[in-house]
């Protein structure tokens, strides 16, 4: 059964989120709770969940909230029990927090905001099997860096060096853009962003020529939850 930790904070996003992650693993026929960060403390029977996946978030990976000490918990727990995890650009910071600490996430020089082509260094992780590199959404003012050698990264681009790895050898990954956007989704977002809210246009990428190459990224939730417990 699958676990989705949904820690967006405003009711718009959370249900967003949950739109398009039920599209992007309609194809799975795993079971599947979804969760909001702030409700962690009322979850029962953990050890029903074979596969959990953690969301972005607004909230910042530098900081302290209300749901740290319990999502800490649950990544160590399926960590130590060698259950997968995906952690999706906040997600992907917050497993960092939690094995390293605070040293190896960082504010961004620049953030990097809009539709962006990522370069898959390692195509024969089972992450990544069967795709081509990735065009795909992404939001984000933080980034992960300087890992340690338990860490294999597995996809870059010229804004950010790790927007993927891989935890030591075991099931464990975070990806910094969001696969779960489509181009309809990720283009309604970039309008309300800019209509609401003030960034710099050097922020922006538009690395997307076809809307169509952007289909291919559900192959990585097809691939995660492929992952035998």
């Amino acid at each position: 059964m699958l676990l989705i930790v949904n820690c967006n904070l405003q009711n718009s996003k959370i249900e967003n989120f949950n739109v398009n992650i039920k599209k992007s693993i309609r194809n799975s026929k795993i079971d599947y709770q979804i969760i909001n960060a702030n409700d962690l403390e009322n979850l029962k029977n953990i050890d029903q969940y074979t596969h959990l996946i953690i969301s972005g978030s607004k909230a910042s990976a530098l900081d302290n909230n209300i749901w740290d000490v319990n999502l800490k918990n649950i990544v160590h727990y399926f960590i130590n029990e060698k259950k997968a995890v995906l952690g999706i650009c906040y997600g992907h910071q917050f497993i960092i927090k939690s094995i390293l600490g605070l040293n190896n996430v960082r504010t961004t020089q620049k953030p990097e905001i809009g539709l962006a082509k990522i370069n898959i260094i390692q195509k024969d992780n089972i992450l990544f099997h069967n795709m081509n590199d990735i065009y795909s959404f992404v939001f984000h003012y933080q980034e992960v860096f300087n890992l340690t050698k338990d860490f294999n990264v597995l996809a870059k681009n010229s804004n950010c060096n790790i927007h993927a790895y891989q935890y030591k050898s075991l099931p464990v990954w975070g990806v910094q853009f969001h696969p779960e956007f489509d181009s309809f989704s990720s283009k309604a977002i970039l309008h309300e962003v800019k209509n609401l809210e003030v960034i710099s246009e050097e922020a922006f990428i538009n690395d997307l020529i076809k809307d169509e190459d952007m289909k291919q990224n559900s192959i990585i939730f097809e691939n995660f939850l492929n992952v035998k417990p």
